[in-house]
């Protein structure tokens, strides 16, 4: 049972976080801004894909071969459904944010995308009619906030070198 180990659960968070930081950061750092508009971003995502299936299925193996976690391939239409959703959900959206990371920095692209806490919650309550404690619509006004403050000075500092 999951809930007997908690504390795997956060270590893997906190490298998935580290891990994600690294990444957004390397590649900022690693695509100046005079390389911006010839950067070719189908092939990095192509290699950063060709990494992950190469990387990940030896441990698909190791873990079906130690029963950690079994493979079984998924029935009927679901492989056409997650195909197209790896398509649509995770290879126009790595785009979109590789763009993001290299035209706007890895900060304001990673607030950003925590905008989708919040706007998830507001089309919940919308469409389902879920409510939310004060706790949470709070933290929901501060990470509008602060995403608005990051992007307000980043937005002066850049006028400033203009």
């Amino acid at each position: 049972d999951d809930s007997d180990r908690p504390i795997l659960g956060d270590v893997l968070s906190v490298a998935s976080a580290l891990s994600y930081a690294f990444y957004a950061t390397y590649l900022k750092i690693k695509v100046p801004e005079s390389e911006e508009a010839t950067f070719k971003f189908s092939y990095f995502l192509g290699f950063v894909g060709l990494s992950n299936d190469v990387l990940l299925l030896v441990l698909l193996w190791i873990f079906n071969a130690t029963g950690f976690e079994t493979f079984e391939w998924p029935p009927g239409n679901t492989l056409l459904l997650l195909s197209i959703n790896a398509f649509f959900g995770t290879f126009i959206s790595d785009y979109c944010w590789g763009k993001s990371v290299i035209l706007l920095g890895p900060l304001i692209t990673t607030l950003g995308i925590t905008l989708t806490f919040p706007l998830s919650a507001i089309f919940d309550s919308i469409v389902n009619g879920t409510k939310f404690s004060w706790l949470y619509l709070l933290g929901s006004i501060l990470i509008f906030a602060a995403f608005g403050v990051i992007l307000f000075k980043d937005f002066v500092n850049k006028r400033k070198l203009d």
